[in-house]
């Protein structure tokens, strides 16, 4: 097993990671430590409840509300969680990352399970130009997935760096492959570990468990920081 690389930093300004792995592998823990350093404001679109963000003070739960929030004034994290019809409705949902890509940037999104704005495998208009031009606007994206298969191509290739955790899916695993070559045979991780891998790389680096603990959203966060901060002060 590869040590920590300084190479591996949390995404700044305008970068896209994707945090692949299935319920309980340990991808939320990690999640929730790269939403706590990523550039400010960092909004989260939470469809699931998921505990590890609920100590996210300021909270969003319409459009209307969203759109109302004057970018200027923004808390360093945003916790939106849309109703029950809308997280059912993928539109709905997309409706969220259009309006923080137009209004809201530059800022940083994480988006929970990404293939809740797609239909038959392809992604929404919103999620399409956040990815295409949020970069140039500083739209810093990050983005979770149980089930990569079912995320489209466009989604999976115009990110520049993936972490991912034990994958068992044989169709999950090929749709990896289409991003990192060869990882539908490699050896997958053992239970709580990940591998990273950017474009560039020759093949992807192997990691221990995250340790857990509860991330701190009262600290208050740069909007551009100086220097990037490495995965590697923080992992044991």
């Amino acid at each position: 097993m590869k040590k920590p690389d300084a190479s591996i930093t949390v995404p700044q300004r305008g970068e896209r990671l994707l945090l692949i792995g299935q319920t309980g592998s340990g991808k939320s823990v990690l999640a929730s430590q790269l939403i706590e350093r990523a550039p400010a404001p960092v909004f989260v679109l939470d469809t699931k409840g998921e505990p590890a963000v609920q100590s996210i003070e300021e909270r969003v739960h319409s459009m209307g509300q969203l759109r109302g929030m004057r970018r200027e004034e923004a808390p360093d994290y945003v916790l939106i969680q849309p109703s029950v019809e809308e997280v059912a409705d993928p539109a709905a949902l997309d409706e969220y990352v259009r309006i923080i890509h137009e209004w809201h940037t530059p800022a940083t999104l994480y988006i929970d399970e990404l293939y809740m704005i797609h239909n038959g495998g392809r992604a929404y208009p919103g999620l399409i130009g956040a990815y295409t031009r949020g970069r140039s606007a500083g739209l810093t994206l990050i983005g979770g997935t149980q089930r990569p298969a079912w995320v489209s191509r466009f989604a999976l290739s115009e990110s520049s760096a993936y972490i991912v955790f034990r994958i068992v899916d044989r169709t999950d695993k090929k749709r990896i492959s289409e991003v990192i070559p060869g990882f539908d045979k490699l050896q997958q991780p053992q239970p709580y570990h990940w591998c990273y891998f950017r474009h560039g790389d020759m093949e992807p680096s192997f990691y221990p468990p995250v340790p857990f603990r509860h991330p701190d959203f009262s600290l208050p966060r740069p909007s551009s920081p100086t220097e990037p901060e490495v995965i590697e002060k923080y992992w044991i």
